[in-house]
Order: structure tokens, then C-alpha cells, then sequence
């Protein structure tokens, strides 16, 4: 373990101490403090995008108990979620309060290799203390242990692509570029299924392999038209 030295402490120390006063900048900076925050953060996020997006999220969360109105958000599934969902579904996710073993959520975690924000499901197996969760992940299967601030929604509900349900809502949300990334996801996962050297996928059972491509060509048609 490395011990950290006096001078070290001193640095971190000043730096905190600089907050109070990049606060009462940005509060002076306008009469609309909201404004004020809002030129911050899209000033950061043209060099850190990822870094705004985990702190706005995490932020949020600790918010949940005090603006319970702010009930969750709704998902476009871009990934195969085992037995759960596939590209094209769409997501209904709670805040995550009152979590429970066996409940499926969606945590923020950081690309070790790039520093990118990537989003991972999967579920609660453990509640410990000091707020840390063991979660098991759907698609690798891999145990950990996170803290309950990076869990950013507890999944409620799918709503399957094609249902009433789903035609009614999505033309509602998102943009148009949704479907073209939908289309690229869904091109990208045949293409790896039909390739014999892919080692995941040619180790899968035949029926789940089926199903898999049956419900991606399902969707083919819709998300990836031709403009």
C-alpha cells in the first residue's frame, strides 16, 4: 500500500479547497443559475463527455429520495440481454431504491482500455453493508461488487418490439438516429453469430442461437430500411 506524503496531502487538500470558490464564480456568473450550470457542463463535456455524463448520473441518483416525481427513465435496448431482452425492446427503468436480491439493474461502470462509460445489466445477488451490492453480469456472468451510487436505474418492466404497447410508444421517443443504430447493432450481432470463428457464439445451443436470430430478423426490416 502506498502511504501518501505530507506535500501530497497538502496538494489534494488545496485542490477542494478551490471548489467553494469556482462555485461563487459560476453563481456570480449570471442571474440564472441554471444557465450558469448548463455553460459548465457543456463547456466539460466537449473534452470529457463520459466524465459529465457518470457525474450528472451518479448526482441524480442521490437526489431520488428527496424529487421522487424524477421516477425513472425509459430505454432503447441496444444489446442481447439473455433471456430478458433484444435490440429494439424498450427498457422501463425505476430508480433504484428499495433494492432487493434478484433485482435486474443498470450501473455505470469505465472501460479500463479507453476511460469510456459503458453500461452494464445485470443482477443483485448480494445486498452488503456500506452500501456496496454483489451483482452477478447477464451476459458474461462475471461476479462484483459495486457501489449502490453507480447503479442508475432497476429495470420494471420490457416492452417486447412490435407489441401494441411498444408501436404506441416509440415513435414518442428518441431521435431518428435511433433506428440506424438499432440497425448497426442488429447487422453487427448476425454477423457475428453466422461467423464460425466467433467462440461465443459457436459455443451456444442451437435452440438459443435460433431464437436469438429469429428475433433479429424480426426486427431487420424496421431498423434497418434503407434511407
Amino acid at each position: 500500500m502506498m502511504i501518501k506524503k505530507d506535500s501530497d496531502v497538502k496538494n489534494i487538500r488545496a485542490r477542494f479547497d478551490n471548489y467553494p470558490k469556482i462555485v461563487k464564480e459560476i453563481i456570480n456568473s449570471s442571474e440564472n443559475l441554471e444557465f450558469s450550470i448548463l455553460n459548465v457542463l457543456h463547456l466539460l463535456s466537449k473534452e470529457n463527455p463520459d466524465e459529465v455524463y457518470r457525474a450528472c448520473k451518479i448526482f441524480l441518483n442521490t437526489l431520488g429520495d428527496y424529487y421522487i416525481v424524477n421516477s425513472g427513465h425509459l430505454g432503447l435496448c441496444d444489446m442481447w440481454l439473455k433471456d430478458i431482452a433484444f435490440p429494439g425492446d424498450i427498457i422501463v427503468y425505476s430508480v433504484p431504491s428499495r433494492l432487493k436480491v434478484n433485482d435486474l439493474i443498470q450501473y455505470l461502470a469505465v472501460n479500463s482500455e479507453n476511460n469510456r462509460t459503458i453500461v452494464v445489466h445485470a443482477r443483485i445477488i448480494a445486498l452488503l453493508e456500506n452500501s456496496l451490492v454483489k451483482v452477478r453480469d447477464i451476459f458474461t456472468q462475471e461476479e462484483k461488487i459495486i457501489p449502490q451510487l453507480h447503479i442508475v436505474g432497476k429495470v420494471v418492466k420490457i416492452i417486447p418490439f412490435g407489441s401494441n404497447e411498444w408501436n404506441e410508444i416509440y415513435p414518442r421517443i428518441g431521435y431518428e438516429s435511433n433506428d440506424e443504430h438499432i440497425g448497426q447493432v442488429i447487422n453487427a450481432y448476425i454477423e457475428s453469430i453466422n461467423d464460425p470463428k466467433n467462440r461465443y457464439y459457436s459455443k451456444m445451443a442451437k435452440e438459443e442461437k435460433e431464437r436469438l436470430l429469429e428475433e433479429l430478423n424480426l426486427r431487420k426490416p424496421h431498423f434497418c430500411q434503407q434511407k
